[in-house]
């Protein structure tokens, strides 16, 4: 009789063996240096502290416990603030590496999500208390994550498309709340975005979308009347910090790619350090990871409804399709050197296209309702009346075929507008016309053409205006 093969020891990377962790022992302060620098892809001691499931047996019950004694703060609008070296910090540091190793292990065809065990029973006999307790605890598990710099944004990015897509009718009572107030309209207040790089809704943009609804315009009177002093901490800075790191990105690149115009392709990438390569890595991954989130936020309808405004005032889409990484696949694609760097461009094309597809999906933000062809085709030509009008109003001379020209042309023909706006020697009149249509703001991009050091700019603001135009 054949003896059955025995099981071999488990390994972890770098070659050590390791026996399954004991939760008896289980030490959160040990445990939590351990894990600090651990990659979820390759970090065995977390695939072991998962699969003994320190999840429901110490780190959701320490949060239920915190949450719980913090009483009604933990749901207030500003949220609380966790000291990072108090267990509730790390158990909510070590819970959020977990819960990316759960989802990155289980398929699309498991029963039980990766969240399951926040609907884990408190031991109260009334469900609505225990749905609130663990949504409190989610709360204060979902303020700690977003608000200490310390964690790994991607981490924090990739655990929201977890929840988001988990936020189903058993989850919702407990998900529903928090995950809904890191979308909301706080998103539209300048103070959310204060110092990201660019994140922060334009003001005349903010007010255009109040006018158009009496509904929104309430909401945005409660939402300032009811916010804290403590904004900093509130759940509806993060989304927008996080935009302005990505527009920070971007902008970066665009500078380092104007310096090295001058340098042969070859050359440029034999220079790039091992550093530069991990780095590029890093960024691409986060904007990568960025995208893939807000497509699947606007893709449902009880979160697209602030965050698409938002989006289309800091023109994410548009600066993404102008960017080198958009572009980049279009060079040297013959080059088996850097097919890793255009098979990632070309991911960050199709994410970009989808997002713009999304943003000009034919739906209704407020009502869900979807619009007809006859709507959207409505819709269109009211703005390219009112860019006529403006035109009329203010640069008669300039854009006289824009003015006397059929609405239809004008919707239906793009080149012929991009034909027109590239006879515009002086910038800063399409600059001017985004400015009174409220899609830029004209004080902070005006541009002097005098100056010869600012021609390159003019340029990528020429490219900029006449894409969102």
């Amino acid at each position: 009789m054949v003896e059955p093969r025995k099981k071999k020891a488990r390994v972890q990377s770098g070659g050590r063996s390791h026996s399954r962790p004991d939760t008896s022992s289980f030490n959160l302060n040990h445990v939590y240096q351990q894990c600090c620098n651990i990659n979820i892809n390759n970090g065995g001691l977390l695939h072991q502290l998962e699969e003994a499931g320190i999840i429901e047996i110490k780190l959701w019950p320490l949060l239920c416990k915190a949450s719980s004694e913090g009483g009604d703060t933990c749901r207030g609008e500003g949220g609380i603030v966790i000291d990072s070296e108090s267990d509730a910090y790390k158990a909510a540091f070590l819970l959020l590496k977990l819960i990316n190793v759960r989802t990155y292990k289980l398929s699309k065809s498991e029963m039980n999500g990766p969240l399951s065990f926040m609907k884990k029973r408190h031991g109260n006999d009334d469900d609505d208390q225990d749905q609130k307790l663990s949504s409190n605890a989610f709360r204060l598990f979902l303020q700690t994550i977003v608000t200490f710099p310390k964690h790994n944004h991607c981490e924090v990015i990739q655990f929201l498309i977890t929840a988001y897509s988990n936020m189903t009718n058993d989850m919702s009572p407990i998900l529903q709340g928090p995950l809904l107030d890191l979308v909301g309209i706080g998103m539209w207040d300048n103070k959310a975005g204060a110092g990201s790089g660019g994140g922060e809704m334009s003001p005349r943009y903010r007010d255009l979308q109040l006018r158009r609804s009496e509904e929104l315009k309430t909401q945005w009177n409660n939402y300032k009347s009811s916010s804290g002093e403590d904004d900093g901490n509130a759940l509806h800075t993060f989304l927008p910090k996080i935009i302005g790191d990505f527009l920070s990105i971007l902008k970066c690149q665009g500078k380092d790619t104007e310096e090295d115009d001058d340098d042969d392709d070859e050359d440029g990438d034999s220079k790039m350090t091992s550093e530069q390569t991990s780095t590029s890595a890093s960024q691409m991954k986060f904007m990568h990871t960025t995208l893939q989130c807000l497509i699947d936020l606007l893709s449902n309808t009880s979160t697209r409804r602030y965050l698409r405004p938002y989006l289309l005032s800091v023109h994410l889409s548009t600066k993404c399709k102008l960017s080198e990484f958009h572009h980049r696949s279009y060079h040297n694609k013959n080059n088996d050197n850097n097919s890793t760097r255009h098979q990632s461009s070309n991911l960050f094309q199709q994410l970009t296209q989808i997002l713009q597809q999304l943003e000009t999906f034919a739906i209704e933000d407020s009502t869900s309702k979807s619009l007809s062809y006859a709507e959207m085709a409505s819709v269109y030509h009211e703005r390219a009346h009112i860019l006529q009008k403006l035109c009329h109003r203010h640069h008669p001379d300039t854009m006289s075929e824009i003015i006397y020209a059929g609405v239809g042309m004008i919707c239906s023909n793009e080149s012929f507008l991009r034909r027109n706006f590239a006879r515009v020697v002086d910038v800063n009149v399409l600059v001017d016309l985004c400015h009174r249509l409220r899609l830029l703001d004209r004080d902070t991009v005006e541009i002097d053409m005098s100056n010869t050091a600012e021609q390159q700019q003019q340029q990528r603001m020429r490219k900029l205006v006449t894409e969102i135009l």
